[in-house]
Parts: C-alpha cells; sequence; structure tokens
C-alpha cells in the first residue's frame, strides 16, 4: 500500500499500517509531523504527481490518495487500484465527522474496522480531554493562521477542521467572514485589523525562518493588536486538512500551550 498524499498517510498509519511509500516524506515530518511516517518509508516524489517508475517497482496493493491534490488517477491505476478520500466538506457539514466518516470507508476496505472505530473513539477522547483542560480559560476569541509570507496569513475559518474542533472545545474562532470551501481564506495583514481587538493570534509551525526575520522588522505586523500586546501563541505543527488524528492533535496543542489552560 502507497499513499499518494498526507492525509492519506495520517490515516494508513493511525490504522497501524506501514505504508511502502509517502508522497514528499521530508516535508510530512515539518507539516503534518503526525502520526510519524515509520521506519523505511520511501519518498514517493510529489504529492501531485507520484513516481510512477516508483509505483510499477512497488507494485502495492493499494494506492490511497484525497480529493483536491490534482493527481491525475488513471496513471496511478495503472498501478494498483486506488482509494481517494473524499475530505471535501460540504457547506454547514462537519470536517470532523467527515474525516471520521471516511476513516471508516477506508478501515472496511482493509477489513480493520474494529480499528477504525478505535481511532475515531480515541480521537474524542482526546477532544473532550482538551475541553476540560480549556475550560477554566478566558474566553477570547482564537484567530488561527499559518504564516507563509510577510504580507499575508493563510486564516482558518468556517467549514475547516479547525473551526470544527474549536467550536468542539467550546472556544470561537475569530474570523467570521468566509473562509472558502476548504475552510481557510489568505488575509492582507490589513484586513487583521478588522478583527475583534480582544483576539488571540494562533500560529501553527513551522513559519519560513526568513519570514520569521522579516515579521520582526514588520512595521505593520507589529502594529497588530495581538502582537503588539503579546496575545499570540505558537503551536506545533498540525495538518489542517487530516482526520481524526489530525483534529485530536490540534486540540491537544491547544490545552498544552494556551495560557490559562
Amino acid at each position: 500500500m502507497v499513499c499518494l498524499e498526507w492525509t492519506a498517510a495520517e490515516m494508513a498509519i493511525s490504522l497501524g499500517l506501514q505504508p511502502l511509500a509517502v508522497g514528499d516524506t521530508t516535508a510530512y515530518a515539518e507539516w503534518a509531523v503526525a502520526p510519524a511516517l515509520p521506519s523505511g518509508v520511501a519518498d514517493l516524489g510529489s504529492r501531485t504527481e507520484p513516481n510512477l517508475e516508483m509505483l510499477a517497482a512497488l507494485r502495492p496493493g493499494l494506492a490511497i490518495g484525497a480529493t483536491g491534490y490534482g493527481y491525475e488517477s488513471l496513471p496511478i491505476e495503472r498501478f494498483a487500484p486506488l482509494h481517494t478520500l473524499s475530505m471535501l466538506v460540504t457547506p454547514g457539514g462537519s470536517a470532523f465527522d467527515n474525516g471520521v466518516g471516511e476513516l471508516r470507508k477506508l478501515a472496511e476496505r482493509l477489513s480493520l474496522k474494529d480499528r477504525g472505530e478505535a481511532v475515531a473513539a480515541t480521537a474524542l477522547a482526546s477532544i473532550a480531554a482538551a475541553r476540560g483542560s480549556l475550560a477554566g480559560r478566558s474566553r477570547e476569541p482564537l484567530l488561527v493562521a499559518s504564516i507563509f509570507e510577510d504580507r499575508h496569513v493563510r486564516i482558518y475559518g468556517a467549514g475547516g477542521l479547525f473551526d470544527d474542533v474549536l467550536r468542539r472545545l467550546g472556544l470561537v474562532n475569530a474570523w467570521e467572514k468566509p473562509a472558502g470551501r476548504w475552510g481557510f481564506v489568505y488575509a492582507d495583514l490589513e484586513q487583521l485589523f478588522a478583527v475583534d481587538p480582544r483576539a488571540r493570534l494562533v500560529i501553527l509551525d513551522p513559519i519560513p525562518p526568513h519570514i520569521r526575520i522579516r515579521l520582526d522588522r514588520s512595521r505593520l505586523w507589529n502594529e497588530l493588536p495581538f502582537v503588539r500586546d503579546g496575545r499570540w501563541t505558537m503551536i506545533g505543527a498540525v495538518w489542517p486538512f487530516g482526520g481524526p488524528a489530525a483534529a485530536a492533535r490540534f486540540a491537544s496543542e491547544l490545552a498544552d500551550r494556551l495560557p490559562g489552560a
């Protein structure tokens, strides 16, 4: 079995499987982190253009991918049956529930139904534990973001996994504007001045080192209320488009790192 991208890798490893290969393994360790890739997993190349020669050589029994990556299914299906995780949530739907549903479908296909239920139950228990840890903290809204450049930030809003988890934790998402069909939007720094002034900025690791330097020197960045007043928190890397394991990791990171938790 091979995983074309990171959502597939998360779910397969959560089910106790060891993929033969995963797309872009080096970046997985930086941007997704958990569950950790087992030793010996080969790098399948780009998540959008897997190495077809490697696929031919590995002859996997199954290739697992997810919607949204733009890879062509027909070349892959020459070498292995393809199972696609449907991670795009319908308007008003739950990203977490959708992820659990896709995990169950994959587990059933692999004859691991009981293991799939255990993974889902563990994720729910982790979120419940995090909610308990966060119960006594202040009710300041949270603006959850990833930063890849010094003029824009990726904000996670309604429809995405992080927004769903925030609600399950009893927390408020400070981003009230639309966030696109994948639950995120790129915003200019100027747009962040319109966010609730009580908000705390939550930044996901990593920030590229050269961008950190530019932000430290940016007058605009340092004038943002939550930056100026020190109301920001870094949390560990979490894959925003993952399944139950990513949701549980996000909840635990918030519980561990938010002040007053």
